[in-house]
Formats: C-alpha cells, structure tokens, sequence
C-alpha cells in the first residue's frame, strides 16, 4: 500500500485548516508590524535621517517578520501531528500491543473563590510504553478524574489496542475508545 501524491496534498490540507485562523493571525502582524517599520523606513532620506526613526522602524518590522515566523515554525509540530492522524484514521488497522510501562500524572484546573485560588484535580494523564513488532512507541491516554478505578486495571493490562498503519509504523495512535471500554468491561 502506497499512498499516492494526491491523497498526501489533502491530507496536509486537512491538517493546514485546523491552523488557518493562526496563520491569518501571522499574516495580519506581518502587514501592520512590518508594513509600519517599512513605511517609516521608507519615509527617511539622508536630508532628514533620524535616529529615533530608523530605531522604531526596525523595532517594528522586527516586530512583523519575527512574529510571522515564530508562528510558523510553531505549527509545524500540529500540523504534522494532524497529517500523520489523518493518514493514520484512512489506512491505520487495529493491533494490540503490549504495555511495557504505564506512568500518570494528575492534571489540576485553578478556581478562584473568595481570593484564595484552589488547584482542582480535572484529570489523569496517562504516559504509555508500548512494545509494537519489536518496536518501543510512546503513546498519550486521557482519563477523566472520576476513571480512577480504570487506572488501575490500565496499569496492570497486558496489552492494548492501538491503530498503525503497517507500511509506516512510526505514525500510530492509541485508540481511544476501544481502550476506554475494554477498561470498562474490566470492571
């Protein structure tokens, strides 16, 4: 199984949209920054160059060009995260791999009452190792506060489903709702 070019464009497309708002973003400070410290650039000759100008001009396209750039360069690990469940919810298959080692974290939310802050546990983050065909993967699983008891039966479970795709096993993910209720029919 190949995947062809075409499908590899809508797949990126698909990921690209779910950052188009940000990207509009960028765009937006690149023209007011950037155009800002062109124009007062673009307003000094050598007659009546000063200092003060010139400074905030580049601070401000500085400003523009920087920000466009760090936006960029910021989404590229979620874009690629996006393409990579694309591909992996068109042509992934079902497996089951073995838990090596279950590690978690409680997750807490802040709440401001009566001016005292109070940190509210809002979730379980479980860090999965998972052995595949003689390969280590690492994978993330969600749990509500409440699933405590599923942690667990997580944590003594052998095995898991997941989703690969076989041509390309590095792109892989847990697959939620199966694990979900495969925990629940543990109970």
């Amino acid at each position: 199984m190949s995947i062809t070019l075409n499908q590899k464009v809508i797949f990126f497309v698909e990921a690209v949209n779910q950052h188009v708002v940000l990207y509009i973003l960028a765009i937006i400070f690149l023209i007011s920054f950037g155009g800002m410290g062109l124009l007062m650039l673009h307003g000094l000759d050598e007659s009546s160059y000063n200092s003060g100008t010139s400074i905030v001009g580049w601070v401000f396209l500085s400003v523009g060009v920087g920000s466009f750039l760090l936006i960029f360069y910021l989404n590229i690990s979620s874009v690629a995260y996006y393409y990579e469940s694309a591909i992996v919810k068109k042509y992934g298959s079902y497996q089951r791999a073995t838990v090596v080692k279950v590690e978690h974290e409680i997750e807490y939310t802040s709440s401001n009452k009566d001016d005292e802050i109070y940190e509210i546990p809002s979730g379980i983050r479980c860090y999965l190792t998972l052995n595949y065909n003689m390969r280590e993967y690492m994978g993330v699983f969600d749990l509500q506060i409440k699933d405590k008891e599923l942690l667990i039966i997580l944590e003594t479970i052998e095995d898991i489903p997941v989703r690969i795709v076989k041509d390309i096993p590095e792109y892989f993910r847990i697959a939620p709702r199966k694990l979900y209720t495969e925990l629940n029919k543990k109970i």
